[in-house]
């Protein structure tokens, strides 16, 4: 048996979606902006560290810069204990681990 469904019946309910998406990608673009302001601070063989370049890929960030705290004393006094850590460069706002993908996405929206 088949049934015809008439597309303008959902016509509100696929307009709702719709924004939905462009409004998630609106914000993915966003993200993708602010990227090329983004330091993370990390050390090599730091786990935690590849954990959040891990997160960073997965949200389709690439365009970061990964900051190696050992090349200078100030930064191991600094972030020695803390890494790892997002820094954002338009106001040096930081997220310091423990984070998570929904967390990185709320830091970089703010």
């Amino acid at each position: 048996m088949f049934y015809s469904i008439c597309i303008c019946c959902f016509s509100d309910e696929i307009s709702l979606i719709l924004g939905l998406i462009i409004s998630e990608l609106q914000a993915i673009l966003k993200i993708n902006d602010m990227s090329k302001s983004i330091y993370l601070y990390s050390t090599s063989h730091c786990h935690l560290c590849d954990d959040a370049t891990a997160i960073l890929n997965k949200l389709s960030i690439y365009a970061f810069t990964i900051v190696e705290i050992t090349d200078s004393e100030q930064l191991l006094l600094t972030y020695g204990t803390r890494i790892p850590v997002l820094q954002r460069t338009d106001n040096n706002a930081e997220l310091t681990w423990p984070f998570n993908s929904k967390q990185v996405v709320q830091f970089l929206r703010d």
